[in-house]
């Protein structure tokens, strides 16, 4: 079922979109939270993929350390351990959220630029996109090592816009955690989409969304319209 929960107009045109990729356009949440309960077992940490999800959101140590109560410097020990695992043996389980194609489809012919910014690191973005066969979709792709700060710093998001010589003030970013939210709200990006699939509405607005969705759909419903004029 769609809904969508706006507060303020889109841009109109956008001068580009943003989105991050695990959870928002990539079925990947799941299989994220597998690959680490897998992991934390070998350390000795009983968890289950339900209890990760409300995590999710800061850099994985902290989802780590948040979900064990292990210190950072044992979650980056669990974490060099997770990577190959998730990259190796789960990332190619990853498929499309419903709706994912088709709004990717509908937004590539309007000619609006689009980016990816991520908390994965960059190389695993592009492996991840490329696996989804959506690497030509996106004409900058930041990852939590391409600058020296990750979400919910705005650091990401800027070099996105500037990568894309896209003005915040006429920028769209649509996320699925606070992290998300808030770097697009310090960024001084007009309208900050909020997916209410592993968080709330409420918890999408106090963290700086102008606009809700439930799905992919909703969000496709939502910008269609101020993108009717772009050229094909």
């Amino acid at each position: 079922m769609q809904s969508t929960s706006a507060a303020a107009p889109l841009p109109d045109p956008p001068d580009a979109i943003l989105f991050d990729l695990d959870g928002t356009l990539a079925d990947s949440m799941t299989v994220i939270a597998e690959a680490l309960v897998d992991t934390l077992a070998r350390f000795g940490h009983t968890t289950t993929v339900e209890g990760l999800m409300p995590h999710f959101g800061p850099r994985m140590q902290e989802v780590i350390s948040a979900a064990t109560g292990v210190d950072l410097d044992e979650a980056d020990r669990i974490y060099a351990d997770y990577l190959p695992r998730y990259y190796g043996e789960y990332m190619a389980q990853s498929r499309p959220l419903p709706g994912g194609d088709a709004l990717l489809d509908a937004l590539a012919p309007t000619a609006v630029p689009m980016g990816i910014v991520t908390s994965k690191i960059e190389r695993g973005a592009h492996d991840l996109l490329a696996h989804l066969g959506w690497s030509a979709h996106f004409g900058v792709v930041v990852g939590r090592d391409t600058t020296p700060e990750m979400k919910p710093s705005p650091v990401p998001v800027q070099y996105a816009l500037d990568t894309l010589d896209a003005d915040p003030s006429r920028t769209v970013s649509v996320g699925d955690t606070e992290a998300d939210m808030q770097a697009a709200s310090a960024a001084g990006v007009a309208a900050v989409i909020g997916l209410t699939v592993i968080r709330t509405q409420e918890q999408m607005r106090s963290a700086g969304a102008t606009h809700t969705c439930e799905d992919l759909d909703a969000v496709r419903a939502l910008l269609l319209p101020v993108l009717k004029a772009q050229p094909a």
